[in-house]
């Protein structure tokens, strides 16, 4: 399998052929998306094959792949070039780091709150009352912020996260 390659998000700024793509959610991308022609498809979504076919890419185009900071788009380019693409590139940083380079325009005014930040929440709360419920009820219940804990850990060092993939098939997160 090829060696996952990075870009820099002004290197995007000059990319000729190839195709970007944004693996953010689609909440995330009616938020704002880059100004240049690129294709959306949620992580979740992706399927190798039905990409190449429905945009008539041969496995040597090159792709430029976006998220949010470049975890997702980590993940995407691992899955196309296991299906066999062979110019997949990762855009350092993600859209935060376009906005600089005047890559980004804000389509909504209303902000939504990123799949990241509802981990966050999601994770803090969910160990807020695990110690509440150890601490006053049983002690038994202290096994849920060591899970959660676990997971969290689990994340950081593979990329990969189960809430994240939970929260994304909410319906808030498919408007």
């Amino acid at each position: 399998m090829s060696k996952l390659k990075n870009i820099k998000a002004e290197t995007l700024k000059k990319a000729g052929k190839g195709v970007i793509l944004d693996v953010r959610s689609t909440p995330e991308h009616r938020e704002m998306c880059l100004k240049k022609k690129h294709i959306h498809i949620p992580l979740d979504n992706l399927d190798p094959a039905k990409f190449q076919k429905d945009n008539k890419l041969t496995l040597e185009t090159p792709i430029y792949l976006l998220c949010r900071h470049g975890i997702r788009s980590t993940t995407a380019a691992e899955r196309l070039m296991s299906f066999g693409f062979k110019n997949v590139y990762v855009v350092e940083g993600g859209i935060e780091y376009c906005k600089p380079h005047g890559l980004v325009e804000r389509l909504s005014t209303s902000r939504s709150i990123s799949i990241e930040e509802q981990i966050r929440i999601g994770a803090g709360s969910i160990v807020l009352v695990g110690v509440f419920l150890g601490t006053f009820i049983h002690h038994l219940f202290y096994i849920v912020p060591a899970f959660i804990g676990l997971g969290l850990i689990v994340s950081g060092i593979t990329g990969w996260c189960g809430m994240s993939l939970l929260l994304e098939k909410m319906p808030w997160n498919k408007r």
